[in-house]
């Protein structure tokens, strides 16, 4: 669309973000993923009634967006990033098997949907060294590590957590 068609979406856009790029992506994706911004295929471009949007009530605040998003995760998979984010911004499934008192494949089974929605990005821990990196965490059933999107998802599913379920 036309500059100014999109103004007045990117001036509340970047009121909400403070100009965060990483919580406008988010912004913009929950947007997306709500109906409050659709693609036109006919028109060739994309579609918003921005008295919607400011109704709608846009989060000030990038942890807030996140919880959101975690709440929207099944029981089973909130849990896994939960605790997964206990271990740290970077974790491997035989760790997260153990704090979550199950095999690895059910651990990573709850731990998909989380993926899936991009909240946790899998790596592979293959290097073209023999010795490997400090940053990677071994997970020999898989070859794969896992991390956080950014570290905000990382807070926002560790808030989630109770005081006596961080301790233990």
């Amino acid at each position: 669309c036309g500059i100014e068609r999109a103004a007045p979406l990117s001036a509340l856009l970047f009121q909400k973000t403070e100009g965060n790029p990483f919580f406008l992506g988010q912004l913009l994706s929950s947007l997306v993923n709500d109906g409050l911004i659709e693609f036109d295929a006919d028109e060739g471009r994309y579609r918003w009634d921005i008295d919607n949007i400011r109704s709608f009530g846009l989060t000030r605040d990038i942890v807030e967006l996140m919880i959101g998003k975690i709440q929207r995760l099944t029981p089973r998979s909130q849990r896994a990033l939960e605790l997964a984010a206990c271990i740290g911004n970077r974790f491997d499934i035989r760790t997260l098997s153990v704090v979550m008192r199950c095999p690895s494949d059910t651990a990573l089974g709850a731990l998909q949907q989380a993926i899936d929605e991009g909240l946790v990005i899998a790596r592979s821990l293959a290097t073209n060294t023999n010795e490997p990196s400090a940053d990677d965490l071994d997970d020999t059933n898989t070859g794969m590590g896992y991390r956080f999107l950014h570290d905000r998802v990382r807070h926002a599913a560790y808030s989630l957590l109770s005081e006596s379920a961080r301790t233990a």
